[in-house]
C-alpha cells in the first residue's frame, strides 16, 4: 500500500487551496529576491558595478562579482526558499489541515536516521566518484583552502543550505506527488510529472548555458526520476531529502566547477568538468546507493510502482499516519 502517495486524502484537497498555496509560494520567492535587487541597485548607483559586470553576474551568479563573499551570496541566494518553506508549512498545517509529517513520511514519525543514512552514503559516493574523475583529469583541479572564507561557508552549507533542498523535496515529492496521486491515481503519471517539474526548475542554473540544454535537461530529468523512484519504493523522503542535501553541500563546501550554480570558496575548484563523464558517474552512484538502501531497509520492490494507486478512506489513514 502505497501510504505515503495517498496522503493527501486525509486533508482538505480543493483545487483553491492548492491555486492559493501555489500563488504565495511565487510572492515569497520574489520577495526573496528583494535585499539582492537592493544591493545591485545600491552597487550600480555607486558606479562600482558596470553593465558588463552585471550581465556576467546574470550568468554565473557568482557573488564575488558584487564583491560579496561567497558564504554571504549564498545566503542571500536562499532567501526565497526559507521563505517558500514556512509557507508551504503553514499550508499543509493550515490550509490543508493535515499533519506536516505527512508529506515527509509515511512512518509513524520521521526517520532522521534514514536521512542522515542518506547523506552520508551519498557522501562517500561523491568523494569516490571525484577521486575517480582525478585520477582521469588532474590537471582540471586546484586544490584552494582559505580558512577564514571556508568555514562560514561550511557552517552556511551544512545549516542553511538543506532548507533548499528541503523545500525542493517537500514541495515537489511530497506535496505535488500526493496531489498528483490524489488527481491521477497513476504511479507513472507522478514519476513522469515532477519529474519534468523538477528539470524545469533548473533550466535556468548557469549550467545549462556551460553544457548545453540537452545535455543538462537529461541530467536533471535522471536526477529527478531516481529521486522519485527511491521515494515510491520507501513510501517517504527521507532517503531523497539526505541525498539531495549532501549533493548541494558537496557541490557549495567540498568540490565547485565553472558554470555551476553554486559558485563558491569551495576546498576544489574544476576548470573544465566533462558532463558525460559526470553522468556515468551518477548513474554508478545511483546503482550502489539502491544496492545498499535496499538491503538495509527492503525497500519494495521496482515492480511496485506498475501496480495502480490504492483507493482507501481517509479514515483509515488517521491511524497510522
Amino acid at each position: 500500500m502505497s501510504r505515503f502517495v495517498i496522503a493527501a486524502r486525509q486533508g482538505e484537497n480543493h483545487w483553491a487551496f492548492y491555486g492559493l498555496t501555489l500563488l504565495v509560494l511565487l510572492l515569497a520567492f520574489v520577495i526573496g529576491q528583494v535585499p539582492i535587487a537592493q544591493i545591485i541597485d545600491y552597487k550600480v548607483s555607486q558606479g562600482s558595478l558596470t553593465p558588463t559586470m552585471l550581465e556576467a553576474f546574470s550568468a554565473t551568479l557568482d557573488f564575488a562579482i558584487l564583491g560579496l563573499p561567497t558564504y554571504a551570496g549564498l545566503i542571500l541566494m536562499l532567501l526565497g526558499h526559507i521563505l517558500a518553506t514556512v509557507v508551504l508549512c503553514v499550508s499543509v498545517i493550515y490550509v490543508h489541515k493535515r499533519p506536516l509529517k505527512s508529506v515527509i513520511t509515511s512512518r509513524v514519525t520521521v526517520d532522521y536516521k534514514r536521512i542522515l543514512f542518506a547523506f552520508g552514503l551519498w557522501m562517500v559516493l561523491s568523494v569516490g566518484a571525484e577521486l575517480v574523475l582525478y585520477t582521469i583529469y588532474p590537471e582540471d583541479y586546484t586544490f584552494i583552502f582559505n580558512w577564514h572564507s571556508w568555514w562560514p561557508l561550511l557552517l552556511v552549507s551544512l545549516f542553511i543550505l538543506p532548507i533548499q533542498t528541503s523545500f525542493e523535496e517537500l514541495f515537489i515529492r511530497g506535496y505535488l506527488l500526493q496531489a498528483l496521486g490524489f488527481v491521477t491515481r497513476s504511479k507513472w503519471v507522478i514519476v513522469v510529472v515532477t519529474s519534468v517539474i523538477f528539470a524545469a526548475m533548473h533550466l535556468g542554473n548557469p549550467e545549462v548555458r556551460e553544457f548545453g540544454l540537452g545535455m543538462m535537461a537529461f541530467y536533471y530529468l535522471s536526477v529527478a526520476f531516481f529521486l522519485v523512484i527511491i521515494t515510491l519504493l520507501d513510501d517517504g523522503l527521507e532517503l531523497a531529502l539526505g541525498i539531495h542535501a549532501a549533493t548541494n553541500v558537496y557541490g557549495a563546501a567540498i568540490v565547485s566547477f565553472k558554470g555551476s550554480v553554486l559558485q563558491t570558496d569551495a576546498l576544489v575548484k574544476v576548470q573544465e568538468l566533462n558532463p558525460l563523464s559526470m553522468i556515468a558517474l551518477f548513474f554508478g552512484m545511483v546503482l550502489l546507493f539502491s544496492i545498499i538502501a535496499h538491503r538495509k531497509y527492503h525497500l519494495k520492490k521496482f515492480s511496485s510502482l506498475f501496480q495502480p494507486i490504492e483507493n482507501i478512506k481517509p479514515d483509515a489513514l488517521r491511524t497510522d499516519i
